[in-house]
């Protein structure tokens, strides 16, 4: 067990510190123009193998239909797609998407939007640095407008996946979605689990004056009140893509 885990550790250092050879060329495009639009979209690490065809820690590729839904419903509802790029994507090409190199899952440019749909990307590293990106952004914002705003972050549980580092069969980490550890909790360990999911975040960027909502598939699972007013609002609902309206 001591040498899977060196293994894994390896494993994940190399999956991400390695450039491909190709990164130069994505990082020198232009930043997605999205710095007007309400609603965004954001897509982490869409992809199953990279560009050598070597395997990446969603091999197994279970995000792919969840992914794949929220970008055809962005496409349909006209709101801008931005895939977080650093692999082959399995995105289909006819679907209207600007691709940006983000490394590790961070944002390297501004948007405005206040709603915000999100996928793709292993929950507990690059897709969660995507999350902390969207809420720093989200306090920049509080500190400079309206002083009573609603953000909101819609999380597509489908389209996001876990990784199981205890799974023996393989030196590869087994990829499952997020949506099958939600499945698995009853109330209370939904509650559990959100409120030490989010406090930490909130505590972090600086969110005294933010009224924090966070809802598992309609299902209250956090409420934090505002320290002061005039309050902001944010809202995080954990989805599955089949409730994308």
């Amino acid at each position: 067990m001591k040498l899977k885990s060196l293994l894994v550790l390896i494993l994940l250092w190399g999956l991400f510190s390695w450039r491909p050879a190709y990164a130069q060329s994505l990082e020198s495009l232009e930043a997605p123009s999205v710095e007007t639009s309400q609603k965004l979209a954001i897509v982490t690490h869409p992809c199953g193998k990279d560009v050598n065809d070597v395997l990446v820690l969603d091999h197994l590729m279970v995000a792919r239909d969840g992914a794949n839904a929220l970008v055809r419903f962005a496409n349909e509802h006209e709101i801008p797609t931005v895939i977080l790029n650093g692999c082959n994507t399995y995105i289909p090409d006819e679907l209207s998407t600007m691709k940006y190199y983000s490394e590790s899952g961070e944002l390297s440019f501004e948007f405005s939007a206040k709603e915000v749909y999100v996928a793709g990307g292993y929950f507990g590293w690059c897709l969660d640095k995507t999350v902390n990106d969207v809420l720093w952004q989200f306090s920049k914002m509080s500190q400079n407008r309206d002083p009573s705003m609603i953000f909101t972050i819609y999380m597509v549980a489908d389209a996001i996946y876990q990784l199981d580092f205890l799974e023996e069969k393989s030196w590869v980490p087994s990829s499952y979605l997020l949506k099958d550890d939600l499945d698995r909790y009853d109330e209370e360990a939904l509650r559990y689990w959100a409120t030490g999911w989010v406090q930490l975040r909130a505590f972090y960027f600086g969110m005294p004056n933010f009224e924090i909502n966070v809802d598992v598939y309609g299902q209250p699972a956090f409420h934090r009140a505002a320290t002061s007013t005039p309050s902001h609002t944010l809202n995080i609902h954990f989805i599955d893509s089949s409730q994308l309206n």
